[in-house]
């Protein structure tokens, strides 16, 4: 009678999950919570190997499997369609329960740290240039967040009607508006600045306040409001009276 070999992965799956049941993730490494995920997708055979191949395709990090794009992602050996469109979900899904947890409590929208916080998870896996507004209510409660344009690495911009819809629909007290640079640093160019000054006069003959324009770079985050760079934009009117005047 032929012996039977050991079956070494016998009750594996059920170990792991029993492992962040209790534990969460802590003392996983990265391949192993990858390993983990898919489970979910592939429901047969050791997916240890296929976490390895992905994490190696796609620059050795999670983030670089969480932001690869559908054909990236079934250009790996055991990633079928239904794992990339679930691995790019699973992108989507976690922007949003981001978005979800920042419109429980008011935000402080004059300062500058959690609405860099709040635009990061907007921008989360972004990689072309987009420019996003959010709508507050007098409180600093978020009503809205929303993707208004797209477009190349090098520019984008988004048309005045398209800002003043989205205040109006939203009936909102203040707006920030962000956008970002998904392959530089955040430092505003003139057209930038130049664009927060148009957006922000439109606004107001509204008598909605835009409060900031946040850039997210490739590393950091920018608050243009907080800047030098700002200049006149966010004076009040009688200290822009008085600037006018002392050049004068």
């Amino acid at each position: 009678m032929k012996e039977r070999k050991p079956q070494l992965h016998k009750g594996h799956r059920a170990r792991v999950k029993e492992q962040i049941r209790k534990s969460s993730l802590d003392g996983m490494n990265d391949h192993q919570v990858l390993e983990a995920l898919l489970f979910y997708t592939i429901p047969q055979g050791d997916t240890n190997e296929t976490a390895h191949e992905l994490l190696n395709a796609c620059g050795g990090t999670l983030a670089g499997v969480m932001n690869a794009d559908y054909s990236k992602l079934t250009s790996v050996k055991g990633i079928g369609p239904h794992t990339a469109h679930f691995i790019n979900f699973l992108r989507l899904f976690t922007r949003r329960y981001l978005l979800s947890a920042y419109a429980e409590h008011p935000i402080a929208v004059s300062d500058a740290g959690p609405l860099c916080e709040l635009f990061g998870a907007a921008f989360l896996g972004a990689v072309h240039e987009e420019i996003h507004a959010a709508a507050f209510d007098g409180n600093g409660g978020l009503i809205c967040e929303k993707k208004l344009a797209d477009g190349c690495f090098e520019s984008v911009t988004v048309s005045p009607r398209l800002l003043l819809d989205f205040a109006a629909s939203n009936r909102c007290s203040d707006i920030v508006i962000a956008h970002n640079h998904p392959h530089s640093s955040c430092i505003p160019s003139r057209e930038d600045i130049e664009l927060t000054a148009q957006y922000h006069a439109l606004l107001a003959a509204m008598d909605v306040n835009l409060k900031d324009h946040i850039i997210i770079g490739c590393d950091s985050s920018f608050s243009l409001r907080s800047s030098l760079f700002a200049g006149q934009i966010w004076e009040e009117p009688q200290e822009r009276r008085k600037h006018h005047s002392d050049k004068h």
